[in-house]
């Protein structure tokens, strides 16, 4: 789980650079790879903290997720 949420925060990472043209499409995968990275982190969190396993790399996708957000809004919002 913490791998997919890392591969979903850097796939937004990569779409925010394309989406400074304001493509709408892109801008939307932009929000929904920000949400699923958060989403993704914190479940990841949830099961490493009683596996011991993955809790840092789900940390990492959480955070990455929480800062892409507010370049996702403001994609959509010039859009």
């Amino acid at each position: 789980m913490a791998i997919i949420a890392v591969v979903a925060a850097s796939f937004a990472w990569f779409l925010g650079f394309v989406s400074a043209n304001a493509i709408p499409a892109v801008a939307f995968l932009l929000a929904l790879s920000t949400i699923a990275a958060m989403i993704l982190g914190a479940i990841g969190i949830v099961r490493g903290r009683r596996t011991k396993r993955g809790f840092t790399t789900s940390v990492v996708a959480a955070v990455m997720g929480g800062l892409l957000v507010v370049s996702a809004l403001s994609v959509l919002v010039r859009g």
